[in-house]
């Protein structure tokens, strides 16, 4: 799964070994839950992921990260909708956070708003030109759209800043088969074999 979620988030703190059982959560206890609840998110246990996210937003409801993360969870889920309506929160409460910008144009675009999608993705890239998984989404939408060599261009530079991002390699390889030579198709998939 290439989605950029649970891996960025702030401050510090040490994992509990279950969530906490109080609605009422300190600023401590924030860190501790937040991150928690991220080792849930990137194990698959989404159910206690959610609980532990909306416990911190129970106490906390402009957390950006556990709106966000719990925005990127809902994506997972299916909820796009609410995907969208917790990470456009957390978009606003920190406009200059790229990973935002990213999950919110992987939403729109699995709302079918394409336009929408690529916008909010160039604005990731705006704020992180090099910015992998942005890149990668990005080209998808370019590749849907028909645009196959711009997104050849976003695939190319995404596997060039992150060599081993294999969703990037076979997606290049997609987009190098269909227009011209099969000399670049076929080292970009050898390449996302390879990993």
């Amino acid at each position: 799964d290439p989605r950029q979620g649970p891996a960025k988030v702030r401050g510090g703190g040490q994992p509990l070994s279950g969530t906490l059982a109080s609605a009422v959560v300190t600023s401590a206890e924030r860190e501790i839950l937040l991150r928690r609840a991220v080792e849930l998110h990137q194990s698959g246990e989404l159910g206690d992921a959610a609980t532990a996210y909306e416990q911190i937003l129970a106490a906390f409801p402009d957390d950006p990260d556990a709106l966000h993360l719990l925005g990127t969870l809902s994506e997972r889920r299916g909820d796009v909708p609410r995907a969208i309506e917790l990470i456009g929160r957390a978009l606003a409460l920190c406009p200059d956070e790229p990973a935002y910008h990213c999950n919110l144009g992987w939403a729109l675009r699995r709302a079918g708003d394409l336009e929408a999608a690529r916008a909010t993705l160039r604005g990731a890239l705006s704020l992180a030109p090099d910015a992998p998984q942005a890149l990668y989404y990005l080209g998808v939408i370019e590749q849907e759209r028909g645009d196959l060599a711009e997104a050849r261009r976003c695939f190319a530079r995404a596997t060039r800043v992150a060599d081993d991002f294999a969703e990037a390699w076979l997606r290049l390889a997609a987009v190098e088969r269909r227009p011209g030579p099969y000399d670049d198709a076929v080292a970009s998939s050898e390449r996302a074999l390879a990993l």
